[in-house]
């Protein structure tokens, strides 16, 4: 697909998944109470779920992950922090790295979000089901990694996200 004309039905295609993240974002920006009085924001929601899943993180890693800046992904984790949801510890012989590690209220938390997600994204995924195929839905989960991978390098080679790793988001 050498030619720019091939292009513009992907193009309208990824306009929609912009107007999905436009439509959400009041929800995302907001603050949550998933069920037991303490609220996130969705970053926090999902940076937390980010640390539980993948245990000895540092600020850096978040960082990484999410293509923000060091002091960006500082604030977020500090958020988490001053919420009870983590704590900092250092390692043993290591003084510099501070790693996050999910307090109680942290896990009961992310459990109460993940409760969430699923009834949400099972509700999605059955209005989608009532309109494609299960081989149509497939295809389009195996390739949104693709697509987040390929997006974050791009914006990366752009300068708009300032730290990048090959990973997706979960």
């Amino acid at each position: 697909m050498n030619n720019p004309e091939d292009y513009t039905d992907y193009i309208k295609a990824y306009r929609m998944l912009d107007d999905y993240t436009i439509t959400c974002s009041p929800w995302n920006k907001g603050q949550h109470d998933y069920g037991n009085g303490h609220v996130m924001n969705f970053t926090e929601a999902h940076t937390l779920q980010y640390i539980i899943e993948h245990p000895g993180l540092i600020v850096s890693d978040i960082a990484d992950y999410w293509g923000f800046t060091l002091c960006a992904a500082s604030k977020i984790v500090s958020n988490l922090h001053v919420k009870g949801l983590i704590k900092k510890e250092k390692e043993d012989g290591n003084l510099k790295n501070l790693y996050l590690i999910p307090t109680e209220l942290g896990l009961e938390c992310d459990r109460l979000h993940q409760e969430f997600d699923r009834k949400y994204y099972s509700t999605l995924i059955d209005s989608l089901s009532a309109l494609h195929s299960k081989e149509e839905l497939d295809i389009f989960f195996r390739v949104m990694p693709s697509y987040i991978n390929c997006g974050r390098q791009i914006m990366a080679k752009r300068g708009v996200l300032h730290r990048t790793t090959n990973k997706t988001g979960s």
